[in-house]
């Protein structure tokens, strides 16, 4: 049970680094200013980053209970951490 807690704790911590970077490299919208100033000022920034830890979560603790019978799971619940934190990024590097 502590692995899988640890997958998710690992899965939206890095999402949510992964989605600050994203924001604060792309310059467009209200994040160019900075994005702790965009943080206090707008709600759209905040959900993203929320959807964003929850998406992480979900994707870590989901992958590693579901392949917790994987001779090599640490390796495939990393491989799919990456695939949906890619896919993750390029659509809310599009969105926003």
């Amino acid at each position: 049970m502590v692995k899988h807690l640890g997958y998710t704790l690992i899965g939206g911590v890095l999402f949510l680094v992964a989605t600050l970077l994203t924001l604060k490299y792309t310059d467009s919208g209200i994040q160019s200013d900075g994005i702790f100033r965009a943080l206090s000022e707008s709600e759209v920034i905040k959900s993203i980053l929320q959807a964003s830890v929850y998406i992480g979560a979900l994707a870590g603790g989901f992958t590693s209970i579901a392949l917790r019978k994987s001779e090599n799971r640490k390796t495939y619940v990393w491989i799919v951490l990456i695939f949906v934190l890619i896919f993750t990024e390029f659509v809310i590097s599009t969105i926003y």
